[in-house]
C-alpha cells in the first residue's frame, strides 16, 4: 500500500510539473554517405593517395525545458541538454597501408569525420599517428548543456554548450553570450572556449580555439554594435583572441521587403574584415 501511495504521489507531482512548465523532447537518427571514385593505393613517396569512402550512422536525443511557470511572460529561463553518438558503418580507409613505409601501420583517414579528437588543446595533432588518431576518436558528444535567461527582447544571457549563431563560428559553442537592446541599437558579446560539431556527417567533441604557439586557451571573443531599422542594418564588430590577433570589421545589410508587399525580396549583405 505504501509503495502504491508513493507511486501515485509521484505521478501527481509529475502531472503538476508538466502542467506548469513547458518542455520539448526531440530525437533524430540519420546517415551520411560519401562514395569516392579514386580508390588508389597510398604511396607517400610518389604523392599518391586515395579519396576515402565512408557511411555514417548517427542518433541524437535532446531535452529543452522552460524553468519558469507559463504565467510569467516577460522573463524566460530555459535549460537544455542533448547528445549525439555515431559510428562508421563503412570505412574504405580502415586497413590501408603506405606502400612506401609499411612499418608505419594502418593509415585510416575517415576518423576525421566521425569522432576526430586530438586533445582539447589540439596537443596531439602532430605527435599521434593516423592509427592512434583513429583509436582515440570520440564518435559522441554532449553538444547541448545550457542555461538561457531573457527579459523581453531587452536583455539576455546564455551560457554553457549550445548551437552557435556567431558570424564566424558554426557548429556548437562552449562559452557564453549576452545582448542588450536600446531602441534601434543592440549590443552583443560572444565568447567561445570550445567548438564542436554534431550532425550526420561530422561528430567532433569540443576543442579549444587555441593559439598553436602557446597551448593556452584564452578564448576567442566578439563584440558587436548593431543599428537596425526596417531598411538597413549596420553592425561594426571586432573579433579578438588575447595574445594572438585582433580583427575589426563591419557588416551592412539592405533588404527590400519594406518597400513593397510581395513574396519577392532582395537582400544584400556586405562584409569587411581587417585581421591585425
Amino acid at each position: 500500500m505504501l509503495n502504491q501511495k508513493v507511486w501515485l504521489g509521484f505521478l501527481a507531482l509529475h502531472g503538476v510539473f508538466l502542467n506548469a512548465f513547458e518542455y520539448q523532447i526531440s530525437a533524430r537518427v540519420g546517415s551520411f554517405s560519401r562514395i569516392a571514385l579514386n580508390q588508389s593505393i597510398i604511396n607517400s613517396k610518389k604523392g599518391i593517395y586515395p579519396t576515402g569512402s565512408y557511411v555514417t550512422t548517427t542518433g541524437a536525443l535532446q531535452v529543452d525545458v522552460s524553468l519558469l511557470p507559463k504565467g510569467i511572460e516577460n522573463h524566460k529561463l530555459g535549460f537544455g541538454v542533448g547528445g549525439e553518438i555515431g559510428a562508421l558503418a563503412y570505412d574504405s580507409t580502415k586497413f590501408l597501408i603506405d606502400e612506401a613505409n609499411p612499418k608505419a601501420g594502418f593509415q585510416p583517414a575517415n576518423w576525421y569525420y566521425m569522432g576526430r579528437w586530438e586533445g582539447y588543446l589540439m596537443q596531439h595533432s602532430q605527435n599521434w599517428t593516423r592509427e592512434q588518431k583513429a583509436q582515440n576518436a570520440r564518435p559522441y558528444v554532449l553538444y547541448n548543456l545550457y542555461l538561457d535567461y531573457q527579459y523581453k527582447d531587452i536583455f539576455g544571457i546564455k551560457l554553457g554548450r549550445y548551437p552557435s549563431k556567431a558570424l564566424f563560428l558554426s557548429g556548437f559553442n562552449q562559452g557564453f553570450e549576452l545582448f542588450y537592446r536600446w531602441k534601434k541599437f543592440r549590443v552583443e558579446w560572444f565568447s567561445t572556449f570550445g567548438r564542436a560539431l554534431a550532425n550526420e556527417q561530422y561528430i567532433r567533441d569540443f576543442y579549444a580555439p587555441v593559439n598553436y604557439k602557446q597551448k593556452t586557451n584564452y578564448g576567442m571573443h566578439n563584440f558587436n554594435l548593431i543599428y537596425e531599422n526596417k531598411y538597413i542594418r549596420v553592425a561594426p564588430f571586432i573579433w579578438f583572441y588575447p595574445k594572438n590577433f585582433n580583427a575589426p570589421g563591419f557588416e551592412i545589410t539592405h533588404d527590400t521587403k519594406s518597400y513593397w508587399k510581395s513574396l519577392w525580396r532582395i537582400q544584400t549583405t556586405f562584409y569587411a574584415w581587417f585581421p591585425l
